[in-house]
């Protein structure tokens, strides 16, 4: 891959220009420098420095996150964790009569590592079926990513940037394809750093809606009192066009932001409720018959599909196991097939993923339309260069709406405006005296101290939300741990 970042969406250059460099580590602090896959079903990912130590660690599903509950991986060898989470996998039963295939994927400074994590589970249980080319659905995914971008993306590689999209939600297929593996490593661990090893969907979706209608109810009333000192103070420079009124140019740029996120909330929900569309009936007598299998097999699939939610990610996890249970050379045997059942759930996938790629569309093609509203009329005779600016915005957002990678393009957009904001807000903080910022703090302050019920709703919603995560995951790791 090319050693330089280009992480906004490209139709976003044109109106804001605010590229996202990723650190490689800080001074005498160790950089990340290899990345390890390690598939059982759990799913977790290991960043490791050019020690081969272990620097963040990333539990992909719910499986990783039980076994990874209240352990600490951080600081131990590439050997010292392997052992570990292998053993972990023995003792609470990922790892059966059932289930023996471990795919193993490593990017960057690989070194022994892969050696070492055979090692550790070939020492843990006995018939292992080693697989380093990845699972069925992320083959699968990485198909359909290379056909659509025109790439040539190994799976190593397809992972490591599908984890590092994951950490940053404005990166695209191309831009990744185009970054070093260090700078993709150092998303991915600050990342690892910033996630609670508690944060299970439901946390997740609990903290995001109670900090949202928190900070929405905030901002309005703060960004709001920027508007004071150009409004009173200076009203008549600003009528005159002697002044720039930017406090609202600021709240336009703050506006647009939250018009934004109230379409990203929308979008995510939509996704969320697309992904558990049910699959066809046609969709798994094809799997079936492109597999060969019997009616009693046919049978047991389908009800293990159905219990899943015969969705999309059902047949992957049944997939992804029956597959990866499978030695080399038994996969090599029936490639063909394989690749029709890969084309089945592909094309069940692609209705799923337009679905989701239209919420998005949506949602930028919303703040398009609202952008000339978010305009006040005190700045559209004072301040051109805005105008202009916001003019050259709507236009780049009209584009990204149409781009392939709507989703990214949001955060992209999102990102510029919130990062333009602070530009804006730090014009005004040089353009008022200390005397009219002192005022302006002030009336925050006493707006936040109005707003401590709604915060202190907000933390306890956090908490709440917390203590029911850490539960759940401690319930299903001792149900595992005390299974016979």
């Amino acid at each position: 891959m090319k050693k330089y970042v280009k992480v906004l969406a490209p139709a976003m250059a044109a109106a804001l220009t605010l590229p996202l460099f990723a650190a490689c580590g800080k001074d005498g602090e160790a950089k990340a420098e290899t990345y390890v896959g390690i598939d059982v079903n759990p799913s977790l990912s290991l960043v490791l420095d050019g020690d081969g130590k272990v620097l963040s660690v990333l539990a992909d599903n719910e499986d990783a996150q039980v076994l990874l509950y209240g352990e600490d991986l951080t600081g131990m060898t590439a050997e010292e964790a392997a052992e570990k989470i292998a053993s972990l996998s023995v003792e609470l039963g990922y790892l059966n009569d059932e289930n023996k295939g471990v795919s193993i994927t490593v990017e960057g400074e690989a070194g022994e590592v892969e050696s070492a994590f055979r090692a550790a589970f070939e020492g843990a249980a006995d018939g292992i079926s080693f697989s380093s080319g990845g699972t069925f659905s992320q083959n699968r995914k990485l198909a359909a990513v290379n056909a659509e971008y025109g790439l040539d993306l190994t799976i190593g590689e397809f992972r490591l940037i599908a984890e590092a999209k994951a950490a940053d939600g404005s990166l695209t297929w191309e831009a990744a394809a185009e970054m070093d593996t260090s700078e993709l490593l150092a998303l991915i661990a600050d990342a690892a750093d910033a996630i609670e090893p508690y944060a299970t969907a439901a946390y997740s979706a609990a903290k995001q809606a109670a900090l949202y209608a928190y900070e929405t109810a905030k901002g309005q009333l703060v960004d709001a009192l920027w508007l004071v000192p150009y409004s009173t103070t200076y009203l008549p420079e600003v009528l005159t066009g002697q002044k720039v009124n930017y406090g609202a140019i600021y709240n336009a740029y703050t506006g647009a932001v939250r018009v934004l996120d109230a379409g990203l909330t929308a979008a995510e929900k939509a996704e969320e409720t697309a992904e558990k569309v049910p699959v066809s009936d046609a969709t798994l007598d094809a799997i079936a018959a492109a597999l060969g299998m019997s009616d009693e097999q046919k049978a047991d699939f389908v009800a293990q599909v159905e219990a899943d939610g015969k969705t999309v990610a059902a047949l992957d996890d049944y997939l992804d196991v029956y597959f990866k249970n499978m030695t080399e050379d038994a996969r090599q045997a029936i490639k063909d097939k394989i690749a029709e059942v890969t084309a089945a759930v592909q094309a069940e996938a692609d209705k799923i993923d337009e679905s989701i790629a239209q919420e998005y569309k949506d949602a930028l093609k919303k703040l398009c339309s609202d952008l000339t509203a978010l305009i006040p009329d005190s700045i559209k005779n004072t301040a051109n260069t805005y105008l202009s600016e916001f003019s050259a915005l709507a236009e780049s957002i009209g584009k990204a709406a149409e781009g392939k990678e709507p989703k990214a393009a949001v955060y992209a957009v999102r990102d510029a405006i919130d990062g333009r904001s602070d530009e804006v807000m730090n014009a005004m903080r040089s353009d008022l005296t200390e005397e009219d910022i002192q005022k302006v703090e002030d009336s925050i302050a006493a707006v936040t101290d109005a707003l401590s019920a709604a915060e202190e709703k907000c933390k306890a919603a956090i908490a709440e939300a917390e203590t029911q995560a850490r539960e759940y995951l401690a319930a299903l790791r001792a149900a595992r741990e005390n299974a016979e």
